[in-house]
C-alpha cells in the first residue's frame, strides 16, 4: 500500500505537528505565567520564598522548553546529516 518514503513523510508530518503544539502551549504558558506573577502578588499579601521561587523558574523552564522544540523543529526539517565516510556500505 503505501511505500517508505509515504510513511516517512506522514510520520515526520506528525511530529512536526506536535512539535508545533507543544511550542504553542510552551509559549502560552509562559505568558501567563508571567502575566499571573503580579495578580498573585496582589491576591496574596504574604508571599513566600516558594511562591518566588516558583514564579521565578516556571518562565525560565517554559522558555528553555520553546527553544528546544524550536531547534528539534529545526532539525526536522533541515534533516540531520550524516557525513560520508559514516554511511554503511552498499553491496
Amino acid at each position: 500500500m503505501f511505500t517508505n518514503s509515504i510513511l516517512s513523510a506522514v510520520l515526520v508530518a506528525i511530529h512536526q505537528r506536535n512539535i508545533e503544539r507543544l511550542r504553542f502551549g510552551s509559549g502560552v504558558a509562559t505568558v501567563l505565567t508571567l502575566a499571573w506573577t503580579p495578580m498573585l502578588f496582589l491576591f496574596f499579601k504574604p508571599i513566600s520564598v516558594v511562591v518566588v521561587v516558583i514564579e521565578t523558574v516556571a518562565p525560565l523552564i517554559f522558555a528553555l522548553a520553546w527553544i528546544g522544540l524550536s531547534k528539534l523543529a529545526i532539525q526536522f526539517y533541515d534533516g540531520r546529516t550524516v557525513p560520508p565516510r559514516n554511511r554503511p556500505e552498499k553491496n
